[in-house]
């Protein structure tokens, strides 16, 4: 059995992603991981992907339906990083023997014109720093 942390964390998720490795949620193996240490896992992930030369390139949002959040005993949405090499361009096939298990899920892309910064982000301001959503410009 494992001791997990932070580091071994990350070593482990990124060599499954490396080896397209399938394997069961941390949590079934490290009980004891909590929604601070599960971000400073993808927060080291990330340093070592911009280490290797990935560029960060978006944010993705999950578990945004409150029934999801139920199912997995949280009460907001949880935030991921996007690197280039996570994207592909309009129109390209999509690698499926690049995945472990490869599916579509429909996604709602805003393209930020302006960085936001806050405290103090209202839905207004939000808004008015978005260029472009799905590809259509504004």
């Amino acid at each position: 059995m494992t001791s997990w942390d932070v580091a071994s964390a990350a070593c482990e998720l990124l060599a499954c992603e490396r080896e397209r490795r399938d394997r069961g949620p941390l949590t079934d193996e490290w009980p004891g991981l909590d929604l601070a240490t599960a971000y400073a896992v993808q927060d080291l992930t990330l340093k070592r992907r911009l280490a290797a030369g990935q560029s960060l390139v978006g944010v993705k949002l999950g578990l945004t339906s409150r029934a999801k959040q139920e199912r997995m005993g949280v009460d907001e949405p949880i935030v991921a990083w996007l690197t280039h090499d996570m994207a592909l361009p309009a129109g390209v096939p999509v690698p499926a023997e690049q995945f472990i298990h490869p599916r579509v899920e429909p996604e709602i892309v805003f393209v930020m014109g302006a960085d936001l910064e806050g405290p103090g982000v209202t839905c207004a301001t939000a808004m008015q720093a978005v260029a472009w959503v799905a590809g259509e410009r504004r």
